[in-house]
């Protein structure tokens, strides 16, 4: 074996494209980059193709395949170059010190680094040998050449770590060389503050290199200049700098390139970045009098009681002052009813003060979202006795007025602080949940493969849900269900339902069947009482928004946990039951986190009379779903349907959600576009209203349409106002 090793080049003959050029660029196997500046023409060529859109197997243009040809024409020159197979040579000494050299430079079109190992013996010989080179292209973005050459300093220190990972020797120090200034100046000023690019690039090579063991080095000596802007095969094989290192580092370090004394200035994108001046302007609030005394207190009871001595003295001077003998002064203690005279003016100064714009917008009349907050618009605010209270949407609630319509407090307040810790210590400091329960009865603050069907039922006053399995969706199968509903849960005496043809149709037989049947009995039962049945009009699915929702809800699930389910019916009645569990055993209330808190009240609660903790029996995964007991597939399902519900199921009935503005109700005479999904592509039905249906508020939900064929009852959502009644066209 020789102690040197011959470079050998022999690549394959490849069509003259993009693929074809990176093919054989890429069968040059050089690992450590001992002919890395002369690939360096052959990756500008192929940085050329990409910049310019060449497909991978599009040919190239001429003058790019002369210029190919002449690259793979010089490529058998490196034949002459031979390598040395070891770092010391065979009559060296005993190695004194190991160190490592690293060379790094830049041009406008790549950069690179270069590690050498310089070796001195007991008898101050010096050997250096070749250990690693890198040659890379700058990026298509032009990237300026200060910070190519920070980058190729970066690239210097990875391979310092590279090696000193990888040889295994006791290397006493490493010396990182660049010939740019500016990179000597950011490393050695780390202290400042760099632009972005500069302090992450410095930041690396603090943690890898003392800024200490930076040095300059003169362009024309070194030999990552070569790395940078490339070499021919023959430059390579003559020259022989990039192999064996600079002269200089067979001589003393005292005969080593010193730094310029003066260096020039950093280019502008190193200047460290300078802080800018802010100036600050503090503004001093003065505080009303109101203010400064309910900042005074931190009980609202004594605050109420202030204020109620107040107000007593002002009706006292106001009689005087009107010469009013018939009031009676009232020298004893406060009353109940003072203090809640006194807390009501509190009430009405703090939404004075925070909601200005939305009270004087009540009182206009010009409630938009432009004149109030969107949060407080959801509420749908109103005003009663000059006090701010959420209008919401429980109006036939059978609860008291002030839950009903909680009044309205700022979230950022004192008074609002002391309401809160006065209804923290009415509920026995029992936790957050429980305190915002007792909070929200008076006052609402503003924070931050099968083949069926199934019938929905809900009891709209405590929100149960009861599910049936119908087979088909005749009119038959729906009175069937019903009837199973009745059976289990009882006679109801309203029913909502959509415009269904097929409950349509159940209304009309039930109530001739119910009819025939109280004629034949009416002898010898009690009178029965007969089911108030009430349609939305048709295509007003969103009237039904209560159990709209969990309609959608439940079938979003269902439907998800069914494409890859084939069940049997009585499989697919007891997933329903399960699922019918699920839903009932959901808090109507907000679950609170306490410990010693009650239990949060569920529908069965209401139905049952008690909780029902209906537990799984077992542990149940997927694997279940492919076994022959068809009980444990169904408790697989009844679990997902459990985690998709719990996760996805948000429940928010005070707020409104759309419909926001106030609209022109529709009028008799005017001339409307009915919305109809079953009419051809570019046939409008039109039609003149003939009839309307307001609410119990005098808006008009729904309205009869004479169209040209018949007459329809449609709700507003389905119309589109052409011509109105009194316009003159």
């Amino acid at each position: 074996m020789t102690s040197q090793r011959e470079c050998l080049v022999n690549l394959p003959e490849t069509a003259k494209t993009r693929r074809g050029l990176l093919s054989a660029l890429s069968s040059l196997y050089d690992p450590l980059g001992f002919v890395a500046p002369c690939t360096l023409g052959a990756k500008l060529l192929l940085q050329g193709l990409c910049k310019r859109g060449v497909g991978w197997d599009d040919c190239i243009l001429e003058s790019e395949a002369t210029q190919w040809s002449e690259w793979l024409g010089r490529l058998p020159k490196l034949h002459d170059l031979c390598l040395p197979r070891c770092f010391k040579p065979d009559d060296f000494g005993d190695v004194q010190s190991w160190e490592l050299h690293h060379f790094a430079d830049a041009s406008s079109v790549a950069y690179g680094a270069v590690c050498y190992l310089r070796i001195v013996d007991v008898g101050s010989r010096v050997h250096c040998v070749f250990l690693v080179g890198k040659c890379r292209l700058a990026p298509l973005k032009t990237v300026s050449i200060p910070r190519l050459e920070l980058t190729a300093a970066v690239l210097s220190v990875k391979l310092d770590e590279m090696m000193r990972r990888e040889l295994g020797l006791p290397v006493h120090r490493s010396v990182f060389w660049t010939d740019s200034t500016a990179v000597l100046q950011s490393i050695r000023n780390s202290k400042k503050r760099f632009p972005t690019f500069v302090a992450n690039r410095i930041a690396k090579i603090e943690r890898q290199s003392d800024p200490s063991s930076w040095r300059h080095v003169p362009s024309k000596l070194n030999p990552a200049d070569e790395a940078s802007r490339g070499l021919t095969s023959e430059a390579l094989v003559t020259s022989g700098r990039w192999l064996r290192g600079p002269q200089f580092l067979l001589e003393s370090e005292d005969h080593w390139p010193v730094s310029p004394i003066v260096l020039p200035d950093l280019p502008a994108e190193f200047s460290p970045v300078k802080k800018q001046e802010v100036s600050i302007h503090m503004v001093v609030e003065r505080q009303s009098i109101v203010e400064r005394i309910i900042h005074r207190y931190s009980s609202l009871h004594r605050l109420k009681k202030s204020i109620a001595w107040l107000l007593r003295y002002k009706k006292f001077l106001l009689s005087r002052v009107r010469g009013n003998k018939a009031v009676v002064e009232n020298r004893g203690s406060l009353s109940v009813e003072e203090l809640n005279a006194a807390e009501l003016e509190l009430i009405k100064y703090v939404q004075r003060k925070h909601f200005s714009p939305e009270l004087a917008a009540l009182e206009k009349g010009s409630l938009s979202k432009t004149s109030v907050k969107r949060h407080m618009f959801k509420l749908n605010p109103m005003v009663v006795n000059s006090v701010l209270r959420v209008g919401g949407r429980l109006e036939k609630a059978f609860i008291p007025y002030d839950a009903k319509h909680p009044i309205l407090l700022p979230h950022s307040c004192h008074f609002t602080d002391l309401v809160i810790e006065r209804h923290h210590r009415l509920v026995g400091h029992s936790g957050m949940g429980h305190t915002w329960s007792s909070l929200r009865q008076r006052e609402e603050m503003l924070p931050l493969e099968y083949r069926g069907w199934q019938t929905f039922l809900q009891q709209d006053c405590i929100r149960a849900v009861h599910i049936e399995v119908a087979h088909s969706l005749s009119t038959d199968s729906f009175i069937d269900a019903l009837r199973r509903f009745i059976g289990r849960r009882g006679n109801p005496v309203n029913i909502y339902s959509d415009n269904g043809t097929n409950f349509v149709g159940a209304e009309r037989i039930l109530r001739e069947s119910l009819q025939s049947w109280n004629q034949v009995h009416i002898e010898e039962y009690l009178k029965q009482s007969g089911i108030r049945w009430s349609f939305n009009p048709p295509t007003a699915s969103h009237m039904g928004g209560a159990w709209e929702r969990m309609v959608r809800s439940i079938r979003r699930i269902l439907t998800s946990l069914m494409t890859q389910q084939v069940v049997s019916d009585e499989t697919l009645s007891t997933l329903f039951v399960e699922v019918e569990s699920i839903l009932n055993s959901r808090p109507l209330i907000p679950v609170t986190f306490d410990p010693r808190d009650d239990e949060p009240i569920t529908p069965n609660h209401l139905l049952l009379m008690r909780c029902n903790s209906n537990l799984p029996p077992g542990l149940f995964d997927k694997k279940d779903c492919y076994v022959r007991r068809r009980w444990a597939q169904v408790q697989y399902l009844a679990n997902q349907f459990w985690i998709r519900w719990v996760r996805e199921y948000l429940p928010n009935i005070i707020s409104r959600q759309k419909w926001f503005q106030k609209r022109r109700d529709l009028q008799i005479n005017d001339v409307v576009l009915v919305v109809d999904d079953s009419q051809p592509r570019s046939k409008w039905l039109m039609g003149r209203v003939a009839d309307t249906f307001p609410d119990k508020t005098g808006t008009v939900r729904s309205v009869l349409v004479q169209t040209r064929y018949n007459r329809v009852k449609r709700p507003i959502a389905k119309l589109c106002l052409i011509v109105a009644a009194e316009s003159d066209v």
